[in-house]
Formats: C-alpha cells, structure tokens, sequence
C-alpha cells in the first residue's frame, strides 16, 4: 500500500475517530435529549465498527512493511508502532465492556476520550510526517556536475539500507536498465517510500546501478557478481559479526558453505537468504585475495 493511501486511511480513521467521540460526548453532556439519542447511539455503534475496520486494516499493513525491515526501526517508527499495538487491548476493553458489562458503561466515556487521543497521535506520526515531507519529494537525475561528487560506495551502502527493506539485493543488482530506465524506477520508489529516500539518496542510488549496469553491458559480470556479494555480506551478516572477524577467516568453499549454512541455522529464518544469495556471499569470500 503507497504511502498517499497509508496517509489518506489515517486521516480517514482520525475523521471516524472523531465523529465516534463527539456523538459520546454530546450524549453524555447532554443526557435528556432522548428525542436523537436512540439515531446517535446507532451512528456512534456504526463509526465504531468502522474504526475498528480500519485499525485492522491498517495495522496488518504496517506489520507487513516492517516485516521487510531487516535494520533496526527509527524512534519515530518505534513509537508509531508503539502507540498502535497499545490501541488494541483499549478497544477489546471497550467492546467487551459495552456488551458483556452493562454497570461500567459510564466509564467507557473515559476509554473513548484515550482511544481517540492515542489514534490522533498516532496519524500525526505518520500522515502528518507524510504531508510535512511531500512537498519535499521530486524527480531527481544526475547532471554531469552530480557525476563528479557522486561515490559508488556510498550508492552501494544507500542500496543496502533503503531498497532492500522492500526488495531482495540478488532482484536489485539482476535487473537490466539503462540509465533511463534506473532513473525512473528510483523516482518511483522514492515516491511509495516518501519520505525516507531523499534527493541525495535518490542520485547516489542511481548513480551507482547505472555503474553496476555499465560493467554488466561491458561484459564485466564477475564485476557485478562481486558487488552482489560483497552487498550481501554487508547486510546479512554484519547483523552478527564484524567484517574484520569475517575478512581474517581463510576458508575454502566448501568451508564457507558450511559456515554460512550454520549462520542461517542460527538465525533461525528459513527466508534469511536463498540459495542464490548463499552462493553469492560464497563466490565473494572465496575470491577474495588472500584467501
């Protein structure tokens, strides 16, 4: 799900949210209006459901995004899902209470007021950061000035930590583009991923696939095989090891299947790393000079 449609579900569910808690309010503030009371309890019943539809949805959506996240989560994200795990107990209370406990009904006011507060906070963390940034996102290219500031390290490291939240490396580093191509496909990323690839990222990225895809046109392969590799060492085992316990360890191929075989094990995710991925981290470390 695109971040505009993220942004626009949240607000959506705070609008809801907060046409549930003026009905609550109004009922309670004003007790004897029974001649709209029955046609407001309904619609504040129907709102309910509905927010509790969104949450839902909205919820299962955020678990999925961060599934792919591989790094640790930003303050920001920890608090986002912080603030919309805790929604959840404080809805099941509510339900339970308004229809199994009829005797705690008048405290259900104060648990709608909490309900309401942590669901405005909580679109305020994300549409709102939304909103703030995306006037901020545009489609970026190098010029011939970017060329000559731009590092292919740098590029390679920004691959890593941004494109593989939502994508294996071994789907990035196989695609053949040329440098249209890779220029709209990052614009377009950056757009769903709005606001975390700035313009900065936006170039490097771009800069650096454009020279992966130049070796690959220059018959180059074992170039691109060897950034594929040594990528993937980067990112997966470095959640665990130093690259200076990694690089010291002299092993043939056999030896680091066998280790990289038993670091998954250990891992214990069967998804860690495919096999394609395994014999790219092998073919590294086994060509490394020295070894």
């Amino acid at each position: 799900m695109s971040p505009l449609i993220n942004a626009l579900l949240g607000v959506l569910f705070t609008l809801i949210g907060a046409g549930a808690a003026f009905i609550m309010i109004h009922l309670k503030g004003r007790s004897k209006d029974r001649a709209h009371g029955k046609t407001l309890v309904q619609a504040h019943r129907v709102l309910g459901y509905l927010f509790i539809v969104l949450y839902v949805l909205m919820v299962v959506t955020m678990i999925i995004r961060i599934s792919y996240y591989q790094d640790e989560l930003s303050p920001r994200a920890i608090f986002h899902v912080v603030l919309a795990l805790s929604l959840l107990p404080l809805l099941t209370v509510k339900w339970i209470v308004a229809r199994k406990y009829k005797l705690l009904t008048p405290r259900l006011f104060f648990l709608g007021t909490t309900i309401f507060l942590f669901a405005f906070l909580l679109n305020a963390i994300s549409a709102g950061h939304y909103y703030l940034y995306k006037g901020e996102v545009r489609e970026v290219t190098i010029s011939s000035i970017d060329r000559e500031t731009m590092n292919q390290d740098i590029g390679r490291q920004l691959i890593v930590k941004k494109c593989a939240k939502c994508h294996t490396l071994e789907r990035v580093f196989r695609s053949i583009k040329g440098e249209e191509g890779w220029t709209q496909t990052v614009n377009r990323m950056a757009l769903i991923d709005t606001p975390n690839i700035r313009d900065y990222d936006a170039k490097q990225i771009i800069f650096f696939l454009i020279k992966q895809q130049e070796n690959r046109i220059g018959a180059q392969k074992d170039v691109v095989e060897e950034e594929i590799g040594k990528t993937l060492l980067e990112k997966k085992c470095t959640m665990c090891h130093d690259l200076d316990r990694i690089y010291q360890a002299q092993k043939n191929d056999e030896e680091w299947y066998a280790t990289v075989e038993r670091m998954q094990q250990h891992v214990r995710d069967p998804d860690f790393l495919n096999e394609k991925e395994t014999k790219s981290i092998v073919d590294f470390l086994g060509k490394r000079p020295g070894n």
